[in-house]
C-alpha cells in the first residue's frame, strides 16, 4: 500500500530521528564519561498495527501519527508518532534502526512539546535503543509536531488520503517516498483511502487515558 499523496517536507530529522542520531555520536563526544544507565528493552512498546497517517517526510525519515492513539485533554495533546528512517541509523557495529516510535505530548497553548519516551527498532520490529523522559522544547515552525499541533490543539482537517493500516505499509511507504528517484508516489487504483477519525485504540498498539479528538469534522 502506498500514500495517495507525499506527506509535507520537513529539513529537519523528527524526534527519535535526531536523538539517535546523537546517540550515535555520543561514545566518541563522551569518551571517558560513565555509560548511560541502563533500560531495559523488554518495556519497548510494540509497533502500531492500526491507522498511521503519513504528516511530514524530510530527506532521510518520514512521520506518521498513530491516529488511534492522538488524544487532548485540558490543553495537552498525547501522541504517538512512528517514524521510518532510509538509510537506516547506525548506533553501533552491527545495529541499525530502520523504524522509531515515539510518545510525547503537545501543550497547545504554549506550543512546546515534550518527549515519554522515544524507542529505536531494526528492520524486523525488534528494539534496538530506548530513550525515557527528555527535555521540553518549543515546536519547530513546519515540523511533524507543529503540523500534528495544527490538527489536534486547532482542529484542522487531517488528509484522509495518506492514511495507511499498521507500521509495515508505513515502513513500505516510506521507504518508496525517501527514494532519490521515486518523485510523487501514487496510489494504485484498487486502493481504498482509510477513515481518517478515531475510534477505539486497538490492544496491539499503545493506550492513552482520554478520548481521542483527531480533528473534529
Amino acid at each position: 500500500m502506498t500514500l495517495n499523496s507525499r506527506p509535507r517536507r520537513v529539513r529537519r530529522r523528527a524526534c527519535i530521528g535526531a536523538i539517535l542520531a546523537g546517540l550515535a555520536l555520543a561514545p566518541v563526544a563522551n569518551a571517558g564519561s560513565p555509560p548511560p544507565p541502563a533500560v531495559d528493552l523488554a518495556q519497548a512498546p510494540p509497533l502500531p498495527g492500526g491507522r498511521l497517517l503519513g504528516v511530514a517526510s524530510g530527506d532521510t525519515s518520514a512521520s506518521f501519527l498513530v491516529l488511534d492513539n492522538a488524544f487532548k485533554k485540558d490543553g495537552v495533546a498525547d501522541v504517538w508518532v512512528f517514524e521510518a528512517f532510509a538509510p537506516p541509523i547506525e548506533i553501533g557495529p552491527g545495529r541499525e534502526v530502520v523504524q522509531g516510535l515515539t510518545h510525547a505530548q503537545i501543550d497547545c497553548a504554549k506550543r512546546t512539546q515534550t518527549r515519554i519516551q522515544s524507542v529505536g527498532y531494526n528492520d524486523v520490529g525488534q528494539p534496538m535503543v530506548m530513550v525515557l523522559r527528555g527535555q521540553t522544547v518549543a515546536l519547530e515552525l513546519g515540523g511533524a509536531y507543529d503540523l500534528i499541533s495544527d490538527m489536534l490543539c486547532r482542529g484542522l482537517e487531517p488528509p484522509v488520503d495518506n492514511v495507511l493500516l499498521g507500521h509495515e505499509a508505513a515502513l513500505t511507504a516510506a521507504k518508496l517516498i525517501l527514494k532519490p528517484d521515486a518523485g510523487q508516489v501514487a496510489a494504485p487504483a484498487t486502493a481504498t483511502p482509510v477513515e481518517a477519525t478515531p475510534s477505539t485504540p486497538p490492544a496491539t498498539t499503545p493506550s492513552a487515558p482520554a478520548a481521542p479528538v483527531v480533528a473534529p469534522k
